[in-house]
């Protein structure tokens, strides 16, 4: 939380606009109740800056968490926030729109490609048939050592592998 204070007030000071999204592990919903919450909504507001989503981003079978969040200091009136409902993980996902001229102009510059993934049957079909075809003696092996050494071997020789055939 610290580190996050700290970026807000420097790009402030240079009067640079920021978003800055991700998972800050901090109940704003608790904003109210729990000093160090209530710490970080006060540095945030001291910086001109201001968390966007205000609906919960995280559920379990017994609470409702807001600890998903976009903050930033250049937020438009024109914007559109929000969070998308999904399944796909135990977060929900947040985003932020704007209609905003100058800054369509620089996306635009800016972005020469972009990615996408096509889901079909045939698609899902070849995934699963390469995932199957994939030698896996290697992960069934390091799995039962489990020792850190072994997780980054994992990690560098499967996880790019599971990546490409995931896209």
């Amino acid at each position: 939380m610290k580190i996050l204070i700290i970026y807000c007030t420097k790009l402030a000071l240079k009067r640079s606009n920021f978003f800055l999204a991700g998972d800050y592990n901090i109940n704003l919903l608790k904003h109210d109740v729990h000093t160090e919450t209530q710490n970080f909504v006060n540095n945030l507001f001291t910086n001109f800056s201001i968390p966007l989503i205000s609906r919960p981003t995280r559920f379990t079978n017994s609470s409702a968490t807001l600890i998903d969040n976009i903050v930033t200091n250049d937020s438009h009136e024109d914007c559109v926030t929000g969070i998308l409902i999904t399944d796909i993980s135990d977060h929900l996902p947040v985003f932020y729109v704007s209609s905003d001229s100058e800054t369509d102009k620089t996306i635009r510059s800016e972005s020469s490609s972009s990615t996408y993934r096509r889901i079909t049957e045939k698609s899902i079909a070849n995934m699963f048939n390469t995932v199957a075809q994939a030698d896996w003696n290697d992960v069934y092996t390091v799995t039962l050592v489990m020792s850190m050494k072994h997780t980054d071997y994992l990690v560098t020789n499967y996880l790019p592998f599971m990546m490409t055939v995931y896209h």
